[in-house]
């Protein structure tokens, strides 16, 4: 039996092992999603980098590591691995089990392109099997992200509440789109946003807040936030942050929209996520390109890699 190339040995530690340190950065990085947090994006930037590093190893492997047991095992285990983060559930099983499946056929397409491919081309080989195990990648991530969803978090998946404060700057204020509502926050309470309103209003007509009388006033903001209560079937006290409001309002209406099936909804949230995440990688995947192309480089400037010319056999048919 052909003793294998120390090379091999150490892509092929690498191209399993990175993707494995990788993984579990993203597994501790996802909880940020589930729990709506958006802002800190700081902490997304070495996973990424390592998804980026993990796709350019990948390549590598299909180039380089001519023995089929290692290539395989490689790539299989940088994937498998991660998956044990997981507790076993058939949906983490189902994909445990297409994910093998799709990154053995990368594997397979790399090293057939490569070898019967006339001339040797990086974006070629990564063309054959790099979107495949992004595809992976993609499918992974969403079960990290799947796994700590329950329905009042996929509800947040859905409606981040970060993204309730962006609607209502851009709604309101002078420059807002409705500029007849006063500056909103999040934290502003429903009922000082009536009162602000009714300010604006009483300005505009020449008349000052003082002129009406507190009791008068009182009675004039109930019978608004009663009507705001009708028109967005949900009870308001007036204590209620309009944040919070606007929140409780639209996930109440995805609720319903779900009806009996809401159990479904941390699926397509992950569902969603997946595809999210699939657009994402579309550009890590010019740059594990890029990546394997200028470490091909290096490692021909080392001597670590040389050039040879080799005759290949195909079989054609013929008539």
């Amino acid at each position: 039996m052909k003793e294998s190339n120390p090379k091999e040995l150490a892509l092929t530690v690498l191209a399993a092992g990175i993707p494995v340190i990788t993984f579990w950065m993203w597994f501790k990085t996802i909880p940020l999603l589930t729990e709506g947090e958006y802002r800190d994006f700081i902490r997304f930037i070495i996973p990424v980098i390592g998804l980026a590093v993990s796709g350019a190893l990948f390549t590598l492997l299909g180039i380089f590591v001519r023995k089929k047991i290692l290539a395989y095992a490689s790539a299989l285990f940088g994937i498998a691995f991660p998956f044990f983060f997981l507790t076993a559930t058939p949906t983490v099983l189902g994909s445990f089990g297409v994910s093998l499946i799709l990154i053995a056929y990368a594997v397979y397409r790399m090293r057939e392109e490569f070898d019967y491919s006339l001339g040797f081309s990086v974006a070629k080989v990564a063309r054959a099997g790099l979107p495949v195990y992004f595809s992976v990648a993609s499918i992974l991530v969403a079960m990290f992200y799947l796994s700590g969803l329950s329905e009042e978090r996929a509800l947040s998946a859905f409606v981040p509440r970060s993204l309730i404060q962006f609607f209502l700057d851009r709604m309101s204020g002078d420059s807002g789109f409705f500029s007849n509502l006063p500056p909103v926050r999040a934290d502003t309470t429903v009922d000082e946003l009536i009162r602000q309103m009714a300010r604006r209003e009483l300005e505009a007509q020449g008349l000052t807040l003082s002129s009406i009388p507190e009791r008068e006033l009182s009675r004039l903001i109930a019978l608004q936030r009663d009507n705001l209560s009708t028109q967005f079937d949900i009870e308001l006290t007036g204590k209620e942050k309009v944040g919070e409001a606007f929140y409780v309002a639209i996930t109440e209406k995805i609720e319903d929209f779900f009806g009996s099936y809401r159990y479904l909804l941390p699926a397509a949230a992950a569902i969603a996520f997946f595809l999210a995440f699939k657009a994402f990688t579309w550009p890590l995947y010019f740059a594990a390109m890029l990546l394997a192309y200028i470490l091909i480089k290096i490692l021909i400037l080392a001597t670590i890699v040389k050039k040879e010319t080799v005759t290949i056999e195909v079989q054609k048919l013929v008539f």
